[in-house]
């Protein structure tokens, strides 16, 4: 009985993992040796073409904004000033594709977009999903590659105050905004003469969204499949309702953040064991010096090297024979859910640098470095 089991589940196997001639191209990882893959916002419609299914997991260095804790309006105006409401940490988000920002709901919910709905060829075809200083939800959901990386940027790449009035008013029009508040403690920077929508805009400008106004950026992809899709987005809504319903506030900490929500997105794909969202400080300073003794294993509440452990777990790791699968009982529960494995072909790793020239409003000399926090400051 357990050969012909074997038998069954090596011809499955067999037919789900029968190779790609792309994955030699799409595999080099700067961080063993080999040479950097560098894609430009432009140009990775390229990579959808090849995988119109997959996930982006993405690290974006700290920032500052010119003129220390608030851009002064014109000529001095507090009635135009901008509030600094980030924060010079760095921060980690997830860009899914072929899901769909759910508009018949006034708080962020996903949906699977509908067959023909988008066009996979493009990598406008998905929403970003952020975790904030939220209240009444886990996450925003963002429309699009652009609107994540470039914002209102035009062809003359500026990043100034009039760029930023267009992005603002662009996140605000989508909706992405809507039913959202800020905490507590971030919502009394709102000036009199916003809308709580216009402040939760610019409370995650350069954040959630338009991350190269202000962050260089590090970005793994991973090809999925439908079978992952569904299981996400029926994750992600369950996940968030205990919030948008009021059954609870969320409460920002160390404890639960930005890349506790980007690695249970994984998760939910089966890319990666899912975590409580409950570490301690000194269970995080723990994982952290480990990394001297254990490269890359633990999660480490730092983006980038969350981004390079995705990368590594799914990368780097070796496709197992069909007997090997069956035999690691984690391995043959996902092949049977998912039709898939740990290691994976199509994995592309690639930057995105921050809008450098012409840029009146943030300072963007941060390299990507493992500890991107306030207290390290790279020039």
């Amino acid at each position: 009985m357990k050969k012909a089991e074997i038998a069954c589940f090596s011809l499955a196997f067999i037919l789900v993992n029968g190779g790609n001639a792309f994955s030699q191209v799409l595999s080099q990882n700067p961080y063993t040796g080999l040479e950097a893959t560098h894609v430009s916002p432009a140009n990775i419609s390229t990579y959808d073409e090849l995988y119109p299914l997959y996930v982006t997991e993405c690290a974006g260095t700290r920032y500052d904004k010119i003129n220390g804790k608030i851009i002064k309006g014109k000529n001095g105006n507090p009635d135009t000033a901008v509030n600094d409401v980030g924060f010079g940490w760095g921060h980690g988000l997830t860009f899914i594709k072929n899901a769909c920002r759910d508009t018949s709901v006034d708080y962020p919910k996903v949906r699977k977009c509908a067959p023909g709905e988008k066009d996979l060829k493009s990598p406008e075809s998905g929403v970003t999903l952020s975790l904030d200083m939220f209240e009444n939800t886990r996450y925003i959901v963002v429309d699009g590659l652009e609107m994540m990386l470039n914002g209102s940027v035009g062809d003359d790449g500026k990043v100034d105050a009039e760029v930023e009035k267009a992005t603002l008013e662009k996140l605000v029009a989508s909706g992405s905004a809507r039913g959202i508040r800020m905490s507590e403690s971030v919502m009394k920077k709102k000036l009199p003469n916003q809308t709580v929508e216009e402040f939760v805009a610019e409370s995650v400008l350069s954040s959630s969204y338009a991350l190269r106004f202000g962050r260089n950026i590090r970005c793994v992809s991973i090809p999925i499949n439908e079978a992952q899709l569904d299981s996400f987005i029926q994750w992600t809504n369950a996940e968030n309702e205990q919030f948008v319903s009021g059954a609870k506030k969320y409460v920002w900490s160390t404890k639960d953040e930005c890349i506790d929500l980007a690695h249970n997105v994984l998760a939910s794909l089966g890319l990666a064991d899912s975590v409580k969202t409950s570490a301690g400080i000194f269970q995080q300073i723990a994982a952290v010096t480990s990394v001297f003794w254990k490269p890359w294993k633990p999660l480490i509440q730092v983006p980038m090297n969350e981004v390079l452990s995705s990368e590594e777990r799914t990368g780097e790791s070796k496709i197992p024979t069909a007997e090997e699968a069956f035999k690691d009982e984690k391995e043959r529960a996902k092949f049977n859910r998912f039709k898939r494995l740990s290691g994976t072909d199509g994995v592309l790793l690639w930057e995105a640098d921050a809008i450098k020239d012409a840029n009146d409003l943030f300072i963007t000399s941060a390299d990507a470095v493992l500890m991107d926090v306030p207290f390290f400051k790279p020039r």
